[in-house]
């Protein structure tokens, strides 16, 4: 059985792919893998945190407007 990777975290948690948390969170896909085998305690905080964004849309937060 293969083990389990960043990717399918992030889709178990519901985001559409890996690459959807690295454009929410402006991380780069690199990082995220090496918190992901590193750093796990950091990634799930990461990737919870872009479930958040998701879910409240990802173009505000508080009263603040996101920039890109």
């Amino acid at each position: 059985m293969k083990p389990i990777g960043a990717s399918e975290v992030a889709k178990h948690y519901g985001l559409k792919s890996l690459n959807e948390a690295c454009e929410l969170s402006k991380v780069a896909r690199p990082t995220m893998n090496h918190w992901f085998k590193h750093k796990r305690q950091l990634f799930e905080v990461v990737i919870l945190g872009c479930v958040q964004l998701k879910i409240m849309g990802a173009k505000t937060y508080g009263n603040q407007k996101i920039e890109d």
